[in-house]
């Protein structure tokens, strides 16, 4: 089951997870045609899938994730995985980000991380058995400019990730975090694409600290490379990894105290 699945991180893993002969629950507030859309480009790419079904929901209501989560056992029999990808990005330099737009990233973020775990835990008790990814970000142990809100919300997510296997165990659940850096989405392609003027800071007080091992000298990773770590989190290859998260940056975390400061443009 993967919130935001129909594009960018959560569309990456769910045609990672079907290619693997996962059954997949694609779980969206996107248009019923979107979420079609992506559905039927899983079942194209990824002929190993046994089941793709896609779902309309809004993960910041409690009542509605939960009918959601009980219409996917009703249809597929269970919930194994639960990837908690679904989020908003808003820039805000300086602490200046509109209430509204923090209200959304945490209404999102935080109340929709939350409310697809309280969703999937009946299913998963009963089982004896699940695995929770939640999508954090680099920017919840590191600060970086213009992102004191979004990082805020990303931190609460780790706290999550961190608290729940203290409360589930014995159950068979566990419960990890990936956090990513600057990845190649629609959602962030204003501030990371190369041209950006971001990304031309970044490069000129972080690259000659910290250089990527990107040949190209980016710090910008795509959606599978983060698929790839989220498959391995849900395998039995990672038995053992619980309660933590995996950063997946290129290093860029340890550096971006040297952000510039006052950043107000991101075209």
């Amino acid at each position: 089951m993967i919130t935001g699945g129909t594009t960018g991180i959560g569309f990456a893993i769910a045609r990672r997870l079907a290619e693997d002969a996962a059954d997949v629950a694609l779980v969206s507030e996107r248009s019923a045609e979107e979420i079609d859309q992506a559905v039927q480009a899983i079942k194209t790419f990824s002929t190993a899938a046994q089941r793709v079904a896609g779902y309309r929901c809004d993960v910041r209501h409690r009542a509605d994730t939960k009918s959601i989560a009980e219409e996917v056992v009703d249809q597929f029999g269970r919930i194994d995985i639960l990837i908690n990808n679904a989020g908003v990005y808003t820039l805000d330099a300086q602490c200046e980000a509109e209430e509204s737009a923090f209200k959304t990233m945490v209404d999102v973020n935080i109340h929709g991380t939350y409310n697809m775990i309280l969703a999937v835990l009946p299913a998963m008790k009963r089982q004896v058995s699940g695995c929770i990814v939640n999508i954090s970000s680099a920017a919840a142990v590191r600060g970086a400019g213009g992102h004191a809100c979004y990082g805020a919300t990303k931190a609460a997510i780790l706290a999550i990730t961190h608290a729940l296997p203290q409360e589930l165990k014995g159950m068979g659940i566990r419960v990890t975090a990936i956090g990513p850096g600057a990845v190649r989405t629609d959602m962030t392609a204003a501030v990371h694409t190369p041209q950006s003027v971001l990304m031309e800071q970044t490069r000129a007080s972080v690259g000659a600290l910290y250089p990527s091992p990107d040949p190209s000298g980016e710090f910008i990773l795509d959606p599978v490379n983060i698929a790839n770590i989220a498959f391995w989190l849900c395998t039995d290859q990672s038995w053992g990894v619980n309660g933590t998260m995996i950063l997946a940056d290129h290093g860029l975390s340890n550096s971006w105290s040297a952000l510039p400061a006052g950043i107000k443009s991101i075209t």
